[in-house]
């Protein structure tokens, strides 16, 4: 009877230390703070874009291309809320993202940027990262450090963009389209960058 007591014993401290201290999950998605989102949320919602090509570039098709793959990746097999469904608009009004490429300069330090608006006050937190959920967002995608890329590398950072306005903060792991440096080892959506937007919604 003893020796089944220490190896009982052993499996019921293992089961009560799995159920209180359950493993991390090391590719966390981060939020912006207080979970700030998009308000009508990310089902059957549209994008605009301000040029579909820039200095010779297809940027409508490398846009559509990064916005499928974000309506792919988090798509359940039951059309839900949850569901990320963007289609492209011709009138900037009725989009909740819209992508704005232009040169920005060589030498500001981004490729691409994201910023945050409410319906009443317009840019919120001064351009910071949101701090409450916002209405729309803007995705400024700089041509000026863009134009030598490859495609890949623009719709990688065109994914990235758009997870911000989805509501995802930097990651600190390079296999997350939403690290926070170019180096990252993937160029789409990880299964973890579509976890955090699946989870806000």
């Amino acid at each position: 009877m003893t020796k089944l007591k220490i190896p009982f014993m052993m499996l019921v401290a293992i089961i009560l230390s799995l159920v209180f201290f359950p493993p991390l999950n090391v590719d966390a998605y981060v939020y912006w703070d207080n979970n700030a989102k998009l308000e009508k949320g990310v089902y059957n919602q549209e994008y605009w874009l301000n040029a579909d090509t820039f200095d010779g570039k297809d940027y409508s098709s490398l846009v559509r291309t990064a916005v499928s793959d974000w309506n792919y990746s988090v798509n359940s097999t039951s059309s839900d809320s949850t569901d990320v469904y963007f289609t492209k608009t011709s009138y900037r009004g009725y989009s909740n993202i819209e992508f704005y490429v232009d040169n920005y300069g060589s030498n500001i330090g981004w490729n691409g940027n994201a910023d945050f608006y409410s319906g009443s006050t317009g840019l919120i937190n001064g351009g910071n990262a949101p701090d409450e959920d916002y209405l729309w967002a803007r995705c400024r995608l700089n041509d000026s450090t863009l134009y030598n890329d490859e495609n890949s590398d623009i719709r990688a950072t065109i994914r990235h963009e758009m997870g911000h306005a989805l509501g995802l903060a930097h990651s600190s792991f390079k296999s997350n389209i939403m690290y926070k440096n170019r180096d990252r080892t993937t160029k789409v959506v990880s299964d973890n960058d579509a976890n955090g937007v699946r989870y806000l919604y």
